[in-house]
């Protein structure tokens, strides 16, 4: 296989480079995070444009007036988290947006070759770079390409261990340790790295932390039935709850294959039981959970 056809943009060039903030995703980014793979196995590919008609319809469900405070769930690349402010921004309502996601830090390791390797939180290869191009975990690639990657992981492996002592998390933003550049970066789109009113949070939905509560929830192809058990849905849905503020609203959407958007808004109850506030499309395939809570 022509390696040019399944090259990528690098992890330097979409996480160091200096561009303007434009709107939405841009093409590289698109590209880049289409080709990583995360440690279960999934990648940050999202759709521009799949949450913008069930984001305004949820919009007319709010509290007009107030500042609206949103937990975003599981952001992947974090676009269609944009677009949500960018819907807030075309409103002129106030808003102050948390982005959660489960794997938002990542390293990348630059040696003195050129070459580079992005790693997750935990030291695991998720982007590689060679010969200037950047390469994800892709099938069909040829032999050289597998070699050559099989020695980049085993090179930014062996650096990790003996340089980092496995601790990748003590690395401030810019280091560097024998000659090798190691950039502590977010992995999430351009757009959220530059909104002042979008924080980050690295968790997971399961988490048990107490902490800030909001008056939004958003659960975007996260709680479905295709990715956990019926008795994982109702632990993260027992968490998420607890991040809500009573009267808030929790909307939980699930794209199917053809690009049909179902969903169901729930609104907390000052007896800590929720109730369906409204649906579109089908409404949720975990209504009864839900209610069931």
């Amino acid at each position: 296989m022509d390696l040019d056809k399944i090259a990528t943009p690098t992890a330097r060039g979409i996480f160091l480079s200096e561009k303007p903030n434009g709107s939405g995703q841009s093409e590289d980014e698109f590209s880049f995070f289409s080709s990583i793979k995360l440690k279960n196995g999934v990648t940050k590919t999202t759709d521009r444009n799949r949450m913008r008609e069930v984001d305004t319809w949820l919009y007319e469900f709010l509290p007009k007036g107030e500042i609206q405070k949103v937990l975003d769930v599981a952001i992947s690349s974090g676009i269609t988290t944009v677009e949500l402010c960018e819907l807030f921004d075309a409103k002129k309502t106030a808003y102050q947006v948390t982005a959660m996601d489960s794997d938002i830090t990542a390293f990348l390791l630059i040696f003195p070759d050129n070459k580079s390797v992005l790693t997750d939180k935990f030291g695991n290869p998720i982007h590689f770079e060679m010969g200037g191009k950047g390469f994800g975990y892709v099938k069909g690639t040829n032999v050289r390409h597998r070699i050559e990657r099989a020695f980049l992981k085993s090179r930014s492996s062996r650096f990790i261990k003996s340089q980092l002592k496995n601790d990748l998390e003590t690395t401030k933003k810019v280091t560097k340790k024998n000659g090798v550049e190691i950039h502590r970066i977010e992995l999430v789109c351009r757009e959220i790295r530059g909104n002042p009113s979008i924080n980050l949070l690295e968790d997971s939905i399961f988490s048990e932390k107490i902490g800030e509560k909001y008056g939004i929830v958003r659960a975007a192809n996260i709680l479905n039935k295709g990715y956990f058990t019926d008795m994982q849905l109702t632990e993260a849905l027992r968490q998420l709850r607890k991040r809500l503020e009573t009267d808030g609203f929790l909307l939980i959407c699930r794209t199917n294959i053809e690009g049909q958007n179902n969903a169901t808004l729930f609104k907390l109850t000052k007896e800590n039981k929720f109730e369906p506030a409204g649906r579109f499309g089908e409404g949720s395939e975990i209504e009864d959970l839900v209610l069931a809570l």
